[in-house]
């Protein structure tokens, strides 16, 4: 929602008047830019776990976190994915991309694990450390 100011505040006047946004002038995107590197994030290229490609495009990309990204174009797909934001790290990454996987192969969706795709004991293990304590994964 787009807000435009229209006067300064006023008892007698409005505070603001709505402006509808723009008409869509794209196609929305139906792949997935370069990963970024941003050291520390969840979702920085050192931490992809697999992508999904369909037509040799990247549609999707998983992180270790267990964090996703789609496509614009696929996003509709995603909604209803069971278990969505009901988890966090490898396991769940791992759970994800089989909902995903599930959800694009009415378009011939390919899965490949990333060389950054880690264990879920070590991304505890790297999580804990990051966080300023220790894990013991022996519990």
């Amino acid at each position: 929602m787009h807000v435009r100011l229209t006067s300064l505040p006023s008892y007698n006047t409005p505070l603001a008047h709505y402006t509808p946004p723009p008409p869509r002038t794209s196609p929305p995107e139906t792949e997935l830019g370069p990963a970024r590197n941003i050291p520390g994030f969840d979702n920085s290229g050192e931490n992809i776990r697999s992508e999904i490609e369909i037509d040799g495009k990247v549609v999707a990309r998983i992180y270790n976190s267990g964090a996703i990204e789609v496509a614009e174009a696929y996003a509709d797909q995603v909604h209803n994915l069971e278990g969505l934001g009901g988890g966090a790290g490898p396991d769940y990454a791992d759970k994800m991309t089989a909902g995903l996987l599930d959800a694009f192969a009415q378009f011939g969706a390919e899965f490949t694990e990333a060389s950054t795709a880690i264990p879920h004991e070590m991304w505890l293990k790297e999580r804990g450390e990051a966080e300023g304590r220790s894990v013991n994964l022996y519990v």
